[in-house]
């Protein structure tokens, strides 16, 4: 296209389907003005110049790796689907030969033919050196080639959309939606990468799209609580609740509202609020999107609800007569509207007249693994009941994406695993992508990555659970970018106290895990209280340090998860993705380690090493019953050195390590020269766009460099603009930081910020934090006085840390804070070394200090 060539191709094509007109009609009249001519084609359309033809079939090539294959005649539907909705790309280089009806294509990866024959297609991917072939007859769940996640160690991947259903009928005032696809069509694609990864992923999103950034504020810490009613009305909401998370300092993002905001007469269903229980809802919605509340900082809301048979009637829902009208009929009428999220007009009713005037976002909370669930069944039969291949929870999602995009907004709609009805059904976690058999691994249904976020369904007291996510989520993240889930951070035993020292380790490790996974959502289980203030208070120093850490690093994982939407990347990966081969060669198996996965550029070994209820050995104690401070791990480290997350020791890879963790401690490893992004990890006291950055920095022996960067927008809407300020350190003798302006802007960007600089590892033990100066746009340096403890809202907290806090801000590190400056200026931090520094922060210094308190608590 000549107007504006590449950028408004890119845009338009990384875009849902659904804002196609919208967006044609902006940028058509704009160009015309400048007297320019314009060619958006439609993304779902290939390129001709891409397409190879002959009567038995079609190949497009759509990258040198991937490939869409077309039998019988029927080849003409390029609508989009819900798993592929984009079909045009730059073409790649390609060879044509020709005998007959008979056609071969190769490019530098692969090579298909094509006879009038069965097999009729053979593929040889040689960066796999693999083939495959295809067979209408063979079961797709027993070839591996299929039955796998896209990514995996095969090296190769058939994505068959044949049946998948079609998106399509969508106009200015509603959505697309569902259409049946061409019956006897024969639509598959052909991923072929070998042994690069990255490379397939970015193929594959080619043609599925890239996921979806949720909400800033999904990233953050949620609180999330369904079973003690005595906690659901808005006094208790207000005063036993917000009130603590602000008198406490923690740090707090989301609110779930669970079942019992519901009116009582609806039961667990239903899209009203109790007004008996909250007389004044919608004074409470406001106050906590103001930021008017007991917390004192906006929340986002997002309500729990079960819809799967519940019927809409004249007197269950508060605006009953705009649904009606919505839906065509006058309220006198007295119709009844049984659940049919399969009927666009009912879920764009429902979204607009009921679920807009109660929440943020929905939490769609049911299990509607089978045909008929909320379909509006009573009036349905056949085809139309569902349609054929269509996940609910995939359906789901996109419907509340697309309506949310109608409004400029991001999508956040928690749901059951897609693809899965219950989530809590998935013990057969892949080792490499493979699955072992019919919905045995973690696959979902494809596309789902496109539409956040995805609920593991309700856990129990398996000690087995959290083994399994361990390994689970981080190779669904890799096998197709499906990276936003969330699960229970909570697993109790119902028949012991939610105090008990049982529950009271599983809350922690689950926690710990949270803590470095996509959504970190505690959540109580049974009549299990998670307010972490009624635990202990060993129990709860603990727990608020994990919440505070969330809190610290949410700009992190934010980051994380743009870049993961921009590049196609897994930002939570299982070690066979990036230390196969390297393991390999140090005699270790990588698809074997599924006890640790890296997140980002952290490696992350959770501890799962638990017991069930009743058993007496560590770590628990069964003479005191108390659990036993310390569990034994191992973890394999790749080349390089890496620091432990407190920076207090260094190993250098290859090497498996064999270590103990206290109960308090969460075994993560950062290799030298990574630099993160992150908040102070107290109560959110002012705008995202207003927080003090911290950057930290894990700096090797002398000489070393890093770097690192962050990503902001205004984290609500789905514009594209957003600004990356990026992080230099090089460390010869004296640490020189350099911190650029940031690149690019948004809406609501704060016209100045301040930065600190946290800096772990031993190389901390040889720099003074009284030699630190800065220089603002390469002037004079200016020193830095020591700061004082201090509260979380003024960077000083940063200075002289408290040592229950370590994991967010760990006792011996070296801190310095510059003088705010404007979004136009540079800043340059230097730290002088000198002889040596006496300070506290090793493991055994911390470890000591650690029993002294507890000891001290205990005696209290």
């Amino acid at each position: 296209p000549a107007c504006g060539p590449r950028l408004l191709f890119d845009y338009y094509i990384m875009i849902s389907p659904i804002f196609k007109m919208s967006l044609t009609a902006a940028l058509v009249p704009a160009c015309c003005l400048l007297g320019l001519s314009y060619a958006l084609e439609d993304p779902a359309v290939p390129d001709p110049r891409a397409v190879v033809q002959s009567r038995a079939a079609a190949v497009t090539v759509l990258t040198e790796g991937l490939f869409r294959v077309q039998l019988s005649s029927i080849r003409d539907d390029n609508r989009p689907s819900y798993q592929v909705i984009n079909r045009r790309a730059p073409v790649p280089d390609f060879v044509v030969e020709r005998s007959g009806e008979n056609f071969s294509v190769r490019t530098t990866l692969a090579n298909i033919s094509i006879t009038d024959t069965a097999p009729f297609v053979k593929f040889a991917c040689d960066a796999a050196v693999r083939e495959w072939s295809y067979d209408p007859v063979r079961d797709p769940n027993h070839d591996p080639v299929q039955n796998s996640t896209p990514i995996n160690d095969l090296g190769m991947y058939v994505l068959d959309d044949s049946s998948t259903a079609r998106l399509g009928g969508g106009d200015s005032k509603s959505i697309d939606w569902w259409e049946h696809p061409t019956p006897g069509a024969v639509d598959l694609y052909i991923l072929c990468y070998g042994t690069n990864f990255d490379r397939g992923m970015k193929a594959f999103t080619t043609i599925t799209g890239s996921p979806q950034l949720m909400p800033l504020a999904a990233y953050g810490v949620w609180y999330s609580g369904c079973c003690i009613g005595s906690l659901y009305t808005q006094a208790a909401v207000s005063d036993m609740i917000l009130a603590p998370y602000r008198g406490l300092d923690l740090p707090l993002d989301f609110f779930v509202l669970d079942f019992f905001w519901h009116r009582k007469s609806t039961g667990w269903a239903g899209y009203s609020f109790d007004n008996e229980s909250f007389p004044d809802w919608p004074l409470m919605l406001e106050e906590f999107r103001s930021g008017n509340n007991a917390y004192g900082s906006p929340l986002k809301v997002i309500n729990n609800l079960h819809p799967n048979d519940y019927v809409i009637t004249p007197t269950s829902e508060d605006n009953y007569a705009g649904f009606a009208r919505a839906m065509g009929y006058t309220p006198e009428t007295q119709t009844t509207f049984p659940c049919d999220f399969y009927n666009r007009s009912y879920m764009q009713a429902l979204q607009e007249q009921l679920l807009s005037r109660v929440e943020d976002y929905p939490w769609v909370d049911c299990s509607c693994s089978s045909r008929g669930c909320c379909s509006g069944s009573a009036n349905k039969t056949g085809s139309d009941l569902q349609p054929y291949n269509l996940d609910f929870q995939l359906h789901t999602n996109y419907a509340f994406d697309a309506m949310f995009a109608k409004l400029n907004r991001r999508s956040m709609t928690l749901n059951r695993v897609p693809g899965r009805g219950d989530g809590t059904n998935y013990d057969d976690a892949p080792l490499n992508g493979i699955c072992s058999g019919f919905g045995g691994c973690l696959r979902g249904s494809l596309g789902a990555h496109r539409y956040p976020a995805a609920w593991t369904g309700d856990i129990g007291d398996d000690p087995l659970h959290l083994v399994n996510s361990i390994s689970l989520f981080p190779a669904a993240c890799a096998g197709y970018l499906w990276c936003a889930y969330s699960v229970d951070l909570g697993p109790y035993s119902d028949s012991l106290p939610a105090a008990h020292p049982i529950n009271s380790a599983r809350y922690i490790r689950y926690m710990q895990w949270g803590v470095f996974s996509a959504i970190f959502r505690p959540h109580d289980g049974g009549d299990a209280d998670t307010r972490i203030w009624t635990f202990p208070s060993e129990t709860f120093l603990i727990l608020r340090d994990l919440t505070r850490l969330r809190g610290a690093i949410t700009p992190w994982v934010y980051a994380l998860a743009a870049k993961s939407k921009l590049e196609s990347w897994p930002f939570c990966r299982p070690m066979w993705y990036d230390f196969a081969a390297e393991a390999a060669d140090a005699g270790e198996d990588a698809h074997n380690m599924r006890s640790q996965y890296m997140f980002g550029d952290v490696l992350v070994r959770p501890i799962s090493e638990f017991v069930s209820p009743g058993t007496a050995h560590p770590p628990f104690n069964a003479s005191t019953d108390r659990a036993v401070n310390t569990s034994q791990y191992s973890v394999w480290i790749p080349k390089g050195c890496w620091h432990t997350w407190n920076g207090s020791a260094t190993f250098c890879g290859p090497l498996t390590l064999r270590r103990s963790a206290m109960l308090h401690e969460i075994p993560a490893f950062v290799k030298s020269g990574v630099v993160l992004p992150m908040w102070p990890p107290g109560r959110r006291s002012v705008l995202p766009a207003k927080r003090t950055r911290v950057w930290t920095l894990w700096v090797g022996e002398s000489p070393s460099e890093g770097a690192g960067a962050d990503h902001e927008d205004d984290g609500e809407t789905l514009s594209e603009t957003r600004s990356v300020t990026n992080v230099r350190y090089e460390y010869i003798g004296t640490l020189t930081v350099d911190i650029s302006a940031p690149d690019g802007n948004y809406e609501g960007a704060a016209p100045s910020k301040t930065h600190a600089l946290q800096i772990r590892a031993a190389v901390r033990n040889d720099l003074d934090v009284s030699n630190a100066t800065c220089s603002i746009n390469g002037g004079a340096p200016q020193h830095v006085k020591p700061g004082i403890v201090g509260d979380y809202d003024s960077p000083a907290y940063w200075v002289v840390p408290d040592w229950k806090a370590e994991m967010a801000a760990p006792a011996g590190c070296i801190v310095v804070v510059c003088p705010s400056i404007t979004r136009h200026d540079t800043l340059r931090v230097t730290v002088s070394r000198v002889a040596r520094m006496e300070l506290m922060g090793d493991e055994q210094s911390m470890e000591s200090q650690f029993k002294s308190e507890m000891a001290g608590i205990m005696a209290t």
